[in-house]
Parts: C-alpha cells; structure tokens; sequence
C-alpha cells in the first residue's frame, strides 16, 4: 500500500467534512477485520440530498452546487479519491441525511501481497513472490506498460485475464519465466519494439504457447505527445512520479511554478517539493492563468506543474501561450491533470501486431478475423464493455 495516498483519501475525506459542517463535528474511525480496513469520516453537517448520492463521486460534480459555490474546490477531490482506493483493490461508499450529516466509508484489502494493489507496476521481483498463487487462478495477461491508465483500462475491462505489468522489457523477460502469461502485451507508446525486437520476445521458452501482442496503448505518455507537454502525471500523484518527472531537467531546474487552482492539492504538492531528498525546490503557485503569466513575466521560472482546469482559461490555452511566447517556450511544462481524457473513439495508432513463437497458424489467422469480423470500415467505434457486475459507463 502507498501510505502517502491513504493519507491523501483520508485528508480529502476530512477536508469535505470541514467545509460542508457548520455546527457539530468531524468523527473519524478505523476498524479492522479478518480481510480489510474500514475507514469512516463521519460529519455533523449540510446532508447530501438522496438524487446526488449517485453522483457525488463523478468528477467534478458537488452536491448541491448551486448554493454551495463558497466553498471552493472543483469538485475532484472525491473522484480523485475513488480512483485511488479503487487502485488499491477498494471500494468507497457514502450514507447521508439531509440537515443530519454524511458519512463517507472507504474499504482497503488487510492483506498486501497482492500485487495487483500496488500503486505502480509491480517489479519481477513481486511476480515472482506470486506465481505459485497465480497458477491456481485465471490466465494471465502480462502488460509491457509505465501507464498507470492502461493498467487501470485492463484490469476494468479484460475481465477474463488477471492483469500482471511490468515497466519495461527487460523485467519482461525475467518475469515470463516465472508468470507464464497466456497473452503478452507490449504497449508501443512507453516500450517501442522492432520487428525483430518483438519476434525475439515471441520466441522466450516461457512464451512457446503464449500470443504476443504490440499497440500503442492509452495513458500519460500518448496525452503529454497530444499537448506537446514535456511530461504529464495523473491525479493522484505519488511522492516519487512527481520527483521523477522534474528530475530529468537537470541538476540546476529548482524553481517551480505551480498553477493549480485547488489549493488543499497546491499544499500537498508544495509539501512533497521541499521535502524532496534530491534537492529543495523553490516554489510559486498561480491559481489562474492569468496569474501564471503574469509570474513567468516577472521571476525567473525552471518548471511549470500546469493543471489542465483553470478558472479562467484551459490549461492547453496557457500552454499554447507558453510556446508561443519566446522567452518562455524553452521553460519545460509537466501537466499534472485529474481527468485521463479517455475517448473510445480517439485513434491509439494505425497499427496492432501479433507474434506467437511456433508462427501464425491458419487457424489462429481465422479466429483472429473472426473476432475482428464486426470491426468495419464504416462501423461506428464500439464502445467498451461494462466491467462484469457493473453498468456500462459513459464517457461523454
């Protein structure tokens, strides 16, 4: 588990009850049982009427926002928050009164050797930890992949598959030996792979029965290319993605420039930047854009955090006003975004290969055309399955 972020869905928890409760108090408690942690934020506030209960984690919806616009926030904070328990193998859950108060609960799995409750790919070292365990349970899809959304795509969606990934291709090869995948993954857009590149890995021993497979997939890296951003992250942001990204500009990049409108997350960050063990970042925050172009007018700027939802502009348009403007095109911008902008319809790439080591038999060739029989040239894009047990989303 990733204490940083439990802490994070606890202080947002915390953070709600403060503003929404007037009279009264904030309880919080925690209980464990045989199998998980039950967490409890309990208010004594404004209630959340019973039509937005549906709704109160979508993101950027707030109960009764109409009349509740004092209280700022962009309504992420508890999106953001079932994200991540979610990742963890969770679940979040709220019961309210109107005019009595709300209690937000959220479960996390007691025991951690799950893998799959990792916070980032798990190492070979994990796989290896828990192949006597896979090998009793459903086939395994071993994902090539540093996008947390792609992960996140496959474990919703391949419902039939226990969705394992590892970074790159050289834990890829000690981690086959040890997981026999059924299906391999390479996603083109973190790990691009040659021809030659992918029949080698096609031809592993481990993977003698196994199909390989290499798309680009979609995630943080295929975004930062659209925006021509030099970095993006995707709330909510771990203590070592955050240094990771800024510390590939160099030893001397040390004043940073947040823009961040959401100032309980703009605290959070400050925090994690000067405690960071390489070095003590210098940081500004801007809560609008306007603001952000007046600093970078004004001080000398190393880095901009740039979220994309601002008050007064979107982050891509202050983007565009950065590369455009000659003394700051050069400044390099990490976009720390909450929204993954998933679009079924938006094309990933032209192209999807398939290797498997004994060759492309006859009768794979037809399964596969079979199963790609639906997908036309004039046929609408379909849109993803519904997870099982759960409705059909809408990403509108």
């Amino acid at each position: 588990m990733d204490a940083l972020r439990i802490r994070q869905v606890l202080f947002n928890l915390i953070t709600n009850a403060v503003r929404f409760t007037e009279k009264g108090g904030i309880t919080v408690r925690a209980e464990r049982g045989n199998s998980k942690v039950i967490f409890a934020v309990e208010d004594t506030g404004v209630g959340i009427a019973p039509e937005d209960l549906e709704r109160i984690f979508e993101e950027f919806h707030q109960a009764d926002g109409s009349s509740r616009r004092r209280y700022e926030g962009a309504g992420l904070g508890l999106a953001i928050s079932k994200r991540f328990v979610e990742m963890h193998g969770g679940r979040i859950w709220v019961e309210s009164e109107m005019g009595v108060g709300s209690t937000f609960y959220f479960s996390l799995p007691a025991d951690e050797s799950d893998p799959s409750l990792s916070s980032s790919p798990p190492s070979a070292s994990a796989l290896t930890r828990t192949a006597d365990v896979l090998s009793s349970e459903r086939p395994v899809l071993l994902a090539i992949t540093r996008s947390r959304s792609a992960v996140a795509l496959l474990k919703r969606y391949v419902a039939n598959y226990r969705t394992m990934t590892v970074p790159n291709l050289a834990e890829a090869r000690h981690a086959v030996t040890r997981v026999a995948p059924q299906i391999v993954l390479v996603d083109e857009t973190s790990e691009p792979l040659t021809d030659v590149e992918l029949d080698s890995l096609a031809a592993e021993p481990a993977l003698s029965t196994s199909l390989v497979m290499a798309c680009h997939l979609p995630g943080e890296e295929s975004l930062r290319q659209q925006l021509d951003a030099d970095a993006y992250l995707v709330k909510p942001v771990s203590r070592e993605s955050l240094w990771d990204a800024l510390r590939r500009f160099g030893p001397d990049a040390d004043h940073v420039l947040l823009v961040e409108d959401d100032r309980d997350f703009a605290r959070l960050v400050t925090r994690l930047l000067e405690d960071s063990p390489v070095r003590q970042y210098q940081v500004a925050c801007a809560s609008t854009g306007a603001e952000a172009m007046a600093h970078l007018k004004q001080w000398p700027v190393d880095i901009v955090l740039l979220d994309m939802v601002l008050p007064d502009m979107d982050g891509s348009e202050l983007l565009d006003r950065m590369h455009r403007h000659p003394a700051w095109t050069q400044i390099p911008v990490v976009v720390v975004s909450a929204q993954e902008d998933l679009d079924p319809t938006a094309a990933l790439g032209t192209t999807l290969t398939l290797a498997q080591r004994r060759g492309i038999t006859p009768s794979l060739l037809v399964r596969c055309i079979e199963s790609l029989s639906d997908l036309t040239p004039t046929a609408a894009p379909p849109a993803l399955p519904a997870p099982q047990g759960a409705p059909a989303p809408s990403l509108a």
